[in-house]
């Protein structure tokens, strides 16, 4: 096998015709995800179609480099959707330089990389600090990348620490970003491991990314709610009987207006009270048993975009049906991983700020309340089958926890520590 020479792009090209294009593919993708964070500082306007097309461009770059799938044409036919789709939204911005252009171009350029060892070599040696990550990463052959931090022994650069920092910060804000946070978050430190999912999302189809974050993170929780049959069910989220809910989506969709504004209003009260609890926490997320909660509002958008749209009759009735299953799912699996948690300790893993904002938000007696009547009017159940006991058994167990005792010190920020 020939050297690993990225010293300059010629030699790199040299190197990656050597590979194959799975090589080619994590490696252009690694150095993508390394500089995605720098999306931060595009403005308000612009962070959200470039940001959410970035992210398009590394999970089909990164699915493509993981060598266990076992075919890899739709995922090449959708990188050159995404690429051809993707140009025609720059365009339209009208941007022509800066950081955040900088990054953009780099996760574009990882869905060419595994056919073209050229678009491999200027994505891997395109800054200096990331060609050190990529020799680092590729001296030893017998690494598995896709389970590695991106910056393997190499010191993470000061303005990507920042960055990366900023970029969780402003994913942390919408609910709808929460499956892109996870998944970068885990690429980052290495700890990814459920592909068939990323491969999922990788293929959504090309009209739903054309509608905005909203309608893909309704689609990902779609998705999501496929690989929860083997979970164990909780007795506090009763299994939708199909035929009692078919009944009831049509009861639903007799009342248009109310129906939207029903889910619009669920959305809006979660995404408060979540708000509300990283700010007083403070945190930049959920606690991890609450991850679920996070994904909830982008189900209830979804509902009512399915209800207002212009679609008739049957198609509507069955996707507004697929969007409450997999409601249904997203809670039961809430409550799965809150019961779970009551066999560990929460000694010690709270701040004193952070219980106290979660008896006053999450955990109190109006969200409850309202978690409640939001989700039964749209199973068709009474508020009484669906009673949350997990949630309110942890947040009772969090209020009664011994808080964190707080180091004073600054901890020393290493790829580690993220």
């Amino acid at each position: 096998m020939a050297e690993v020479d990225f010293s300059n792009v010629e030699s790199a090209e040299a190197w990656f015709k050597t590979q194959t294009p799975e090589v080619r593919s994590i490696a252009a993708n690694r150095a993508a995800l390394r500089y995605l964070a720098l999306l931060c500082e595009a403005s308000a306007k612009h962070f959200e179609p470039l940001t959410l097309n970035a992210f398009r461009y590394v999970l089909i770059s990164a699915t493509r480099g993981v060598e266990a799938l076992e075919s890899t044409s739709s995922l090449e036919s959708a990188g050159r959707r995404a690429i051809k789709s993707g140009e025609t939204a720059f365009k339209k911005l009208g941007l022509h330089s800066g950081r955040p252009v900088s990054a953009y171009a780099i996760s574009g350029m990882s869905v060419g990389a595994s056919d073209d060892p050229s678009t491999a070599a200027m994505a891997t040696v395109i800054a200096p600090n990331n060609r050190n990550a990529s020799l680092a990463d590729f001296k030893n052959q017998k690494l598995n990348l896709s389970q590695e931090a991106l910056w393997l022994g190499v010191r993470v650069p000061e303005n990507i620490l920042t960055a990366h920092d900023n970029f969780i910060k402003i994913l942390s804000t919408s609910s709808s970003w929460s499956f892109f946070r996870d998944w970068y978050q885990k690429m980052w430190t290495g700890s990814f491991e459920n592909w068939p999912l990323a491969k999922k999302v990788a293929l959504i189809h090309d009209e739903i990314w054309r509608e905005g974050l909203e309608a893909v993170a309704g689609e990902i929780e779609r998705i999501q709610a496929e690989f929860s049959d083997v979970m164990e069910r909780p007795n506090s989220v009763p299994k939708l009987e199909q035929t009692k809910l078919i009944k009831h989506v049509k009861q639903l969709l007799a009342s248009p207006e109310m129906t939207a504004l029903s889910a619009e209003g669920a959305a809006e009260t979660l995404e408060r009270a979540i708000k509300e609890y990283m700010n007083q926490a403070p945190a930049n997320c959920l606690p991890d048993e609450l991850t679920h909660l996070d994904a909830l509002p982008s189900l209830f958008r979804s509902i009512a975009r399915t209800v207002k749209s212009n679609d008739l009759g049957e198609a509507k009735e069955t996707r507004l049906l697929e969007q409450i299953i997999a409601l249904n799912a997203k809670v039961a699996q809430l409550e799965a991983d809150l019961k779970a948690a009551k066999e560990k300790t929460l000694n010690g893993r709270f701040k004193i700020k952070a219980i106290e904002s979660l008896g006053t938000t999450i955990g109190s007696p109006w969200f409850l309340g309202a978690m409640a009547l939001a989700t039964s009017h749209f199973f068709g159940l009474s508020p009484s089958e669906i009673t949350f006991e997990n949630l309110r058994n942890y947040t009772s167990d969090v209020l009664g926890a011994e808080p964190m005792s707080v180091d004073t010190n600054e901890r020393y920020r290493d790829v580690s520590d993220l």
